[in-house]
């Protein structure tokens, strides 16, 4: 089956808002997985969609996750993820 890649983003974005994904966390997390399967890596493209709704169900991903700053010094900055997707944290990370 050959997908487009617009409508695979609203796919993944859509099942991710009904698992209680922020709207904008779901954007980000979407459109990643779907550049990742253009880029040639399908192993960590959609086919980790079903893990990611595993997760988010039993409370290995945090829809609520309080994303902040542990330690900021010269040259470092240290996040605690609250165990938010790692798209979403890194992100946060690099605006940092």
């Amino acid at each position: 089956m050959i997908i487009q890649a617009d409508e695979l983003l609203r796919i993944v974005r859509e099942v991710l808002c009904v698992e209680r994904v922020r709207p904008e966390d779901a954007d980000l997390v979407a459109q990643n997985l779907v550049d990742t399967n253009l880029a040639g890596h399908d192993t960590h493209g959609v086919a980790r969609l079903p893990r990611y709704v595993k997760d988010l169900r039993d409370g290995g991903i945090n829809v609520d996750a309080k994303i902040k700053v542990q330690r900021d010094g010269p040259g470092v900055v240290v996040f605690d993820g609250d165990w938010c997707f790692g798209q979403v944290v890194a992100m946060r990370a690099v605006d940092a």
